[in-house]
């Protein structure tokens, strides 16, 4: 490599931008409870979202994608959760292999790892982490209970159409649906993120 070639610094702005997203062959970061629920946030089918490697815009993802979870703190409510600034990555050495080949210079490497290995959804997450069979069974239904009375593209279509009416009675029940959840100790609060997502009414909208 020339020695002006550029290379990654770990300023951290990336970390401040977002958690990476997780990908195949991050399996073995669930599985080996390296990452936990708690640390997670799905961002679902649907949905508004700054795609990696695509300049920073906002596009609607065709598929969800399980991401470290931000701090939801000001200035970057974003920045992922295991960044501590001044510090660095506080899980460098087991870090998602997203980590290891985002480059804010040269966003191709990142482009090539996006484009040839399939991203984590929530169904192969919870079969990769050590639950008891049990809680599997109930997480796994959870979610599909949950997509199907709150599914976000049917919530954008309600928005689109300018039935508010609907679309509220949709935001009741997904929040009534993730209290119920906590109340009877199916999930914490901290799970939420991770096996439903973010609630619809926080949902980002597209202002294009």
């Amino acid at each position: 490599m020339p020695d002006n070639a550029p290379v990654c610094r770990r300023c951290g702005r990336c970390c401040e931008l977002g958690g990476p997203g997780l990908l195949r062959d991050d399996a073995p970061l669930l599985s080996s409870g390296a990452l936990k629920p708690e640390m997670l946030v799905c961002l679902r089918r649907g949905q508004w979202a700054r795609q990696d490697g695509m300049g920073g815009g906002l596009a609607q993802l065709e598929n969800e994608m399980i991401k470290l979870a931000g701090t939801g703190k000001a200035p970057h409510p974003w920045q992922c959760l295991a960044y501590a600034p001044g510090t660095g990555c506080t899980i460098y050495e087991r870090r998602p292999v997203q980590c290891g080949v985002l480059f804010c210079e040269d966003t191709r490497p990142l482009e090539a790892l996006l484009r040839d290995v399939p991203a984590l959804d929530r169904r192969a997450a919870i079969a990769l982490l050590p639950l008891p069979d049990a809680q599997r069974r109930l997480w796994e239904e959870l979610v599909q209970a949950h997509e199907e009375a709150c599914d976000v593209r049917q919530y954008f279509v309600l928005l689109d159409m300018g039935d508010r009416e609907a679309a509220a009675a949709m935001e009741r029940y997904d929040a009534a649906f993730r209290q119920l959840c906590v109340e009877r100790g199916a999930l914490t609060a901290a799970e939420l993120p991770f096996l439903l997502g973010q609630p619809l009414r926080d949902l980002p909208r597209n202002e294009g």
